[in-house]
């Protein structure tokens, strides 16, 4: 329960990232020609959001344990985040731009117990 006492703020940026999606449909028919010549990219960002989110803190804790030798402050926070994100990129190529190897692979060891059954 350590976060709830963050519970108000919650609420406060929960109404801010709704305005901001009721914002995008406004606004998306005026920047779309704009994010169309940065697609590329966008798509390769997005396509590392699952692993984003499920590494991001671990990997900030773990960069920060590693580098707990170092003085805090701005260095330490940019060179801790820069090192999240290289991890984040680095675990994501290595499974969620590889899930439907990893599917097959996965599938051909559950089943193969089922086969000898059958």
């Amino acid at each position: 329960m350590a976060f709830s006492k963050h519970f108000l703020s919650d609420y406060v940026l929960c109404v801010l990232v709704w305005m901001n999606f009721a914002a995008m449909r406004f606004f998306a028919p005026y920047i779309a020609p704009v994010l169309y010549r940065f697609e590329k990219p966008i798509r390769a960002a997005a396509s590392l959001t699952f692993t984003l989110y499920l590494l991001h803190q671990p990997a900030m804790l773990f960069w920060a344990a590693v580098l707990h030798g170092h003085s805090p402050g701005w260095t330490k926070w940019w060179l801790v985040t820069a090192l999240m994100s290289l991890t984040v990129v680095v675990v994501g190529h290595l499974t969620e731009q590889r899930r439907d190897q990893l599917k097959r692979r996965l599938q051909r060891i559950v089943m193969r117990p089922a086969q000898r059954l059958a």
